[in-house]
């Protein structure tokens, strides 16, 4: 227990301590201001999604307590946080205990793998607790509020939500420690995990959509006893598939006994699946972490060829390698390649595109305003390019190698050219597989998703553009994990708000002469002249930067 907490405070305090505060508020580089500015824009860019978040919440209740069963609000509220915590929690797991960066010096420490495993492990879990609060707050507060609970119902649902992480973590970790396993006898392991990853991504969204086309289906009978029936069987198939969300529900609604009885269910599944896991942790975590820092065997023989290519074809190729094989980077920055085609596809599963009076109000809008469809078209297929993170993160990946930037033999703005083409094609194809996909299921008018196709594409190189100029403006150098400079990067975040800034200008562009009552061919040739001089502008700021600042 005692080398436990040494470690775990040694960790902690390299991660969170005062004395990393202090640094960040108060070093000759940064200003306390500037941190503080900068997180607010932060709060401020996430409140409008937990304020969305707590309107569904809040209209889960209103329904719920006109069919008598209020309490099925924390359940979803349970459930939800439970789902957030092991999908990303995997993630966090991956990146934050086996491809740490201090891998190899705790893996020579006079101290058992399971201790060390445990002293990540809760360093992750502590990581998930502003989630968890911002998943359990709203739920809990509605019904505290609107069902008169008194001060012990707050205090369970804190000592709830503090136990609540460790299952879907410990299940997380689980298969994660498998996986390790696995690929630690795997010549392409990197490889394999990204694309293990996008699996698991997109099964997790096919069965919430499941659910949802389910939840939203037609059928006979009023819709009250068709909603009922629905929450019904879903708080027994959740009951059934995650068990904690039930247990935190009863702790916090039903009698004496039950809670009591529910407490040491809660506690006791806790303790058994953390155990489990420390005990598999124990003959499998050091050989897999360590795996991650050996080079596969190869026994293939390649003749060396000696010939020259164009310099920006060079780190082009080397910076889609590096993407490819660390799967962090991988698992974000290909994930629109994998979000646009499922949310294209959810009105196919859910039936809206036969429902016949949508297909007469789509008909209708394509007949009378084509440049509204291109117009919408367009900015939901740009979407899909905003959350790709490689172009934002392109100089910061480079971390304490960035050194050789400034020595390589090329000019900054050729560097640069080589990274933003890189990120530039991961946007084309997360534009073109979506675009694709909705002119296969949708039954749109071909010509103007061809057409948005093509301007989405234009639009994509400004966003990335855009993106690569915050990062070359303050790139994050200084990280000790992948996952920081994926996840945890400010310039990913302002990079998303410039490329909606720079959608929403062309955007407000088109709905202007929409309503000048223009020629829709005028509107695109408009907006693609627009386009273009962004672009163009802002790679003309992009290279005298670049070149003034690296060279």
């Amino acid at each position: 227990m005692k080398q436990f907490l040494t470690l775990f405070k040694f960790q902690f305090r390299s991660q969170y301590g005062i004395s990393l505060l202090k640094s960040s508020l108060f070093s000759e580089q940064k200003k306390p201001l500037k941190v503080i500015g900068l997180a607010l824009i932060i709060l401020v860019a996430f409140s409008e999604m937990i304020g969305l978040y707590t309107f569904v919440m809040w209209k889960v209740f209103e329904t719920a307590k006109t069919l008598e069963i209020p309490e099925i609000t924390l359940t979803f509220g349970a459930l939800l946080a439970g789902a957030f915590i092991l999908i990303f929690g995997t993630f966090y797991i991956l990146s934050g205990i086996f491809f740490a960066k201090d891998t190899e010096f705790l893996s020579v420490l006079p101290v058992k793998q399971q201790i060390v495993f445990a002293s990540k492990f809760v360093l992750v879990m502590i990581g998930e607790y502003p989630f968890v609060l911002a998943m359990l707050a709203p739920p809990v507060l509605i019904y505290g509020i609107f069902m008169n609970c008194g001060p012990l119902f707050y205090l369970g649902a804190i000592l709830c939500g503090l136990i609540l992480p460790i299952i879907p973590l410990a299940i997380a970790a689980f298969f994660s420690l498998l996986l390790m396993k696995l690929i630690s006898k795997l010549k392409r392991r990197d490889l394999f995990v990204s694309i293990v990853g996008i699996v698991a991504f997109v099964g997790i969204f096919l069965a919430n959509n499941l659910l949802i086309s389910k939840f939203t289906s037609t059928g006979e009978g009023a819709i009250a006893d068709r909603i009922l029936d629905t929450i019904r069987g879903l708080v027994d198939t959740v009951g059934r598939a995650f068990p904690p969300s039930i247990w935190f529900t009863r702790i916090l609604t039903a009698n004496p006994f039950e809670v009591f009885l529910n407490s040491l269910y809660l506690v006791g599944a806790s303790a058994v699946a953390l155990i489990v896991v420390l005990f598999l942790a124990s003959f499998i975590y050091q050989k897999g972490a360590q795996s991650q820092l050996e080079s596969a065997k190869t026994t293939s023989k390649k003749k060396l060829r000696y010939e020259t290519s164009s310099p920006v074809l060079a780190v082009f190729i080397t910076e889609f390698r590096m993407i490819l094989r660390t799967p962090i980077y991988a698992l974000n920055s290909f994930a629109g390649w994998v979000m646009g085609p499922l949310v294209i596809l959810m009105p196919t599963f859910s039936g809206a595109f036969k429902d016949p009076e949508l297909k007469a109000m789509i008909e209708t809008v394509q007949g009378s305003n084509k440049a509204l469809s291109f117009l919408v078209i367009t900015g939901l297929l740009v979407f899909f390019s905003l959350v790709n993170p490689a172009p934002s993160s392109s100089i910061s990946r480079e971390g304490s190698g960035f050194w050789l930037l400034r020595s390589s033999p090329i000019l900054p703005r050729t560097y640069v050219l080589g990274k933003l083409l890189s990120g530039s094609l991961i946007s084309i194809g997360a534009i073109l597989i979506a675009g694709v996909t909705l002119l296969v299921v949708s039954g749109l008018d071909v010509s103007i998703i061809l057409v948005s196709i093509g301007c989405a594409l234009l639009i994509s190189y400004p966003v990335a553009t855009a993106g690569i100029l915050i990062d070359v403006i303050r790139p994050k150098l200084v990280w000790t994990n992948p996952q920081e400079v994926i996840k945890q990067n400010l310039n990913v975040v302002f990079a998303m708000l410039a490329g909606l800034l720079i959608a929403g200008v062309l955007g407000l562009a088109g709905y202007l002469m929409i309503n000048a009552d223009l020629n829709y061919y005028l509107i695109v040739s408009v907006i693609i002249l627009l386009t273009l001089f962004i672009g163009i502008a802002l790679q003309t700021i992009l290279f005298r930067l670049a070149d003034r600042k690296f060279g």
